[in-house]
């Protein structure tokens, strides 16, 4: 008895905190249903060039997303990304997010100091690029 409740217990907790990758304006995201959160994934076959301005809020299916972070090699190899906009909702980037980006050589942030302090950076995010 004391399994199934148990079963019972982690099936909810799936449900609740369920993920799903979708593409909203040409990015791709994991979305977490529980949380309301989204972060940044890499997309095969995906490249981006010129200044990429990624959004606080993503809305799917009637549902605003905040997006917190940028994940592993979400924008990896991106040979002509020159410029990015990061918002002061994203808390982390992870290891080799926007690694080998030859030109990328303009980081915008809106983060205070304060809020700052709430940041993690992986190691290599940033490896092999202009910045």
């Amino acid at each position: 008895m004391k399994t199934k409740k148990w079963l019972s217990l982690i099936v909810s907790l799936v449900v609740v905190t369920s993920v799903n990758a979708v593409v909203i304006d040409d990015l791709n995201y994991e979305l977490n249903d529980g949380t309301h959160t989204a972060k940044l994934v890499p997309q095969l076959g995906e490249k981006f060039s010129g200044h990429i301005d990624i959004p606080c809020i993503v809305n799917y299916n009637a549902v605003e997303y905040t997006v917190t972070g940028i994940g592993e090699s979400a924008f990896d190899e991106n040979e002509n990304l020159e410029a990015v906009t990061i918002p002061n909702t994203v808390s982390s980037i992870a290891t080799l997010a926007f690694s080998d980006c030859p030109v990328l050589a303009d980081i915008y942030v809106s983060w205070t100091t304060i809020q700052l302090k709430g940041v993690s950076v992986e190691d290599y995010a940033f490896l092999d690029d202009e910045v």
